[in-house]
C-alpha cells in the first residue's frame, strides 16, 4: 500500500478534511498483478499543533478486492 498524495481542505479553525489516496498492489494466485486505487477522508482536528482523527469516511474496499478476483465473489472477507 502506497500513498499517492493528500489534499486538505479546511473546515473551520480546527477541523479539517484530509483526503488520502492510496495504490494497493497485489499478486494474484495466478501470478498477475493487480493495482487498486483507494481513497479515504478523515476529519481531523488540529489543536496546539497536534492533529487527531476523529472520523474517516470510506469506499468498500472488500467489493473492490472482490471485483479484481483477490476475494470470492461471496461470503465474508
Amino acid at each position: 500500500m502506497t500513498m499517492r498524495r493528500v489534499e486538505v481542505t479546511p473546515i473551520d479553525a480546527l477541523p479539517h478534511l484530509a483526503k488520502v489516496f492510496y495504490r494497493a498492489d497485489h499478486g494474484k494466485s495466478d501470478g498477475a498483478s493487480v493495482s487498486i486505487d483507494f481513497d479515504l477522508t478523515y476529519i481531523l482536528q488540529t489543536k496546539d499543533g497536534v492533529s487527531k482523527i476523529f472520523a474517516f469516511i470510506a469506499g468498500d474496499e472488500m467489493e473492490a478486492y472482490r471485483q479484481h478476483g483477490l476475494l470470492p465473489s461471496e461470503g465474508p472477507a
